[in-house]
């Protein structure tokens, strides 16, 4: 009998997610006076891959409301009044700050204004560049690796090495020729992307790179060979640059707007409820 009504759940779930399928609510399980209705199963998260799947999740599904059901029952009955109390405080705390918090939220971000000006961000974090300081060191690079027998080896090496606006161009013209290459040379990047985006860094062998004086290497394979040049490094404890810490700086002004958004909607809701009535503070006699 109990493998008849999982059998008759699992078509009754298919043939809703198919058809949209309205079948009378029928009682699939009781704990005391509580059931499990079969339209229940229509909040059922599944993706059955086979038949024996879905037995085993539906039967999974009832046993854990039953079990639920019945922890719920011993646990008011073995808690002490003061325990369920707290915990019904708690409930209602989180209950409360989650309904006003959306509430806010929803105010907030209907008049929140996201646009920022350069001007805005830059004096935020010129007011406050003490607390933009790397705690890592940072790179700026430059690198292309292409064959060796490529006919134009020699002026994509002078161009890489020179790099000024017509190397740049000449260099971008030849892009399909070239196996790998990093020439975003404004953006920096710590060692972590270092070894992301450089195909041969690794932990094993950037100190070989980045502690030496040396700015430009080139590493020959057996076919192929990388140019590679670090155009400029800042060190960890130095103030960030603008530019890598733009994106942080952004989040900061937004969320002061936010703050203050949100104080000025508090203040504005106490004033009314004052104005009209609806809020009094009583006075206590001694």
């Amino acid at each position: 009998m109990y493998s008849k009504i999982i059998f008759f759940i699992v078509f009754f779930l298919i043939s809703c997610k198919d058809f949209n399928t309205n079948i009378n609510d029928e009682i699939i399980a009781r704990v005391d006076s509580d059931y499990l209705y079969l339209s229940d199963f229509q909040k059922f998260n599944y993706d059955f891959k086979t038949k024996k799947d879905s037995l085993l999740a539906v039967n999974s599904y009832i046993n854990k409301w039953a079990l639920n059901q019945i922890l719920l029952r011993q646990s008011l009955i073995n808690l002490s009044e003061e325990k369920l109390a707290k915990i019904n405080d708690l409930v209602e705390n989180y209950k409360f700050d989650l309904i006003t918090n959306n509430y806010t939220e929803f105010v907030v971000s209907s008049k929140l204004d996201t646009i920022l000006t350069s001007t805005e961000t830059f004096d935020l974090y010129k007011r406050n560049s003490t607390n933009f300081k790397l705690n890592e060191p940072i790179y700026r690079v430059k690198h292309i690796n292409f064959l060796k027998n490529n006919v134009d080896r020699r002026g994509i090496t002078r161009s890489f090495k020179r790099f000024n606006n017509e190397d740049k161009r000449f260099i971008d013209s030849l892009s399909f020729q070239f196996l790998d290459s990093f020439l975003a040379d404004t953006i920096w990047l710590n060692q972590r992307e270092l070894i992301k985006n450089i195909s041969f860094i690794n932990s094993d062998n950037f100190d070989d790179f980045f502690l030496k004086k040396r700015k430009y290497f080139e590493i020959k394979g057996e076919t192929d060979l990388s140019l590679f040049n670090i155009i400029e490094s800042i060190e960890a404890n130095e103030l960030a640059p603008f530019s890598y810490v733009k994106n942080i700086v952004e989040n900061i002004v937004l969320n002061k707007r936010k703050l203050d958004l949100i104080e000025n909607f508090n203040n504005e809701i106490l004033n009314d409820a004052i104005k009209t009535k609806k809020f009094q503070v009583y006075e206590i006699m001694d």
